[in-house]
Order: structure tokens, then C-alpha cells, then sequence
């Protein structure tokens, strides 16, 4: 049975904390709480997905689609996601929102963050920067800047070279 979290509150900063999970009883509370509201540990078809390398194994993050939840609802949107192979079962946590829009960066950051503090080695395509957004000591979201030896890995050396050269032009203003 997949472990399911609701991360609910607003910080001042605008940062989404989770609820603690410490007994099994808060587990189960979340899991009742998800399933009344249609959640459960459906994300449905993942809308976009990364598979990562650890020395345990491969480990898949999936991000389902925005959903609408009900009306009356303090987070008007929820949006799943699904961490496979970094502990013995699926992890699903579910993202709230008050669009979509917000509901799907905030998964995006919660993957990042659940990976980040994993106590786990991971890599993408051989590089330790997963691109996935994490959340800094000061509240703020930050994205590590790919490197051209990354983006060459994964595109080749000539149109990494083409891309990074566009994407500093674009940065600078100059294209």
C-alpha cells in the first residue's frame, strides 16, 4: 500500500509544509482524508515523469495532472505525485493549490525536496544535478543551472553548445 501525505498550510513565504507523519495513525488520517476527497494513491496518467539512478536502484518521480477539487476547498487544485524505488513502497503525495499552475510547482518542489533529503545518492544521466526544483533555507525555490557537459550527455556536443549559447543570449537580451 503506497504511503499517502496531504501537505497542507501556507507559510508567510508561501512555502507548502507537510503535516507530520510521525504515527501511523496521522498516515491513516491522511489516507482517509484523500480517498473522501477522490485522491487516494491515483495520480492518474503521469502528464510528465524522470527516472533517476541510485546505487539501490531506479527510482521513477511522476507528476499526474492538475485536478480540480470540490467547491468550498482551500486549495481549489491538488496535484500528484509518485516517488517509486526510494523506499520499499510507493510514495504519494498529493500538492495543493489555488490554480493549477500552482499546484503543479508545488509537486515539482515537493519531489525535489523529498529526493534531496532522501539520504540517498542519485543522479540523472550520470550528473548529481537532478534539475528539479528544491526549497532554500530562506523560503525561496531554486533550480540548478544544467551545465553544457550535462546538456551534451544528453543532446551532443554541437546543439549543446547551440542551445547554451541561445539561452545566454535570451538571459543577456541580445536574441
Amino acid at each position: 500500500m503506497p504511503h499517502i501525505s496531504i501537505y497542507q498550510g501556507l507559510h508567510s513565504a508561501g512555502t507548502i509544509c507537510q503535516r507530520p507523519q510521525s504515527a501511523d495513525k496521522a498516515a491513516d488520517s491522511d489516507k482517509e482524508t484523500m480517498s473522501n476527497l477522490g485522491m487516494g494513491s491515483d495520480i492518474g496518467d503521469p502528464m510528465a515523469a524522470r527516472e533517476l539512478e541510485s546505487d539501490t536502484g531506479r527510482i521513477l518521480v511522476e507528476i499526474g495532472a492538475p485536478r480540480r477539487m470540490p467547491d468550498n476547498r482551500p486549495a481549489r487544485w491538488m496535484c500528484g505525485l509518485r516517488i517509486t524505488g526510494l523506499k520499499q513502497e510507493p510514495v504519494v503525495v498529493w500538492a495543493p493549490g489555488e490554480d493549477s499552475m500552482f499546484a503543479l510547482i508545488q509537486a515539482l518542489r515537493i519531489a525535489g525536496d523529498q529526493l534531496n533529503n532522501a539520504g540517498v545518492h542519485l543522479t540523472h544521466f550520470g550528473s548529481e544535478n537532478l534539475m528539479m526544483p528544491t526549497t532554500q533555507p530562506d523560503g525561496n525555490i531554486m533550480i540548478e543551472r544544467i551545465t553544457e557537459e550535462e546538456l551534451a550527455a544528453v543532446l551532443g556536443p554541437a546543439d549543446a553548445a547551440d542551445l547554451m549559447h541561445k539561452m545566454d543570449s535570451l538571459n543577456k537580451g541580445t536574441e
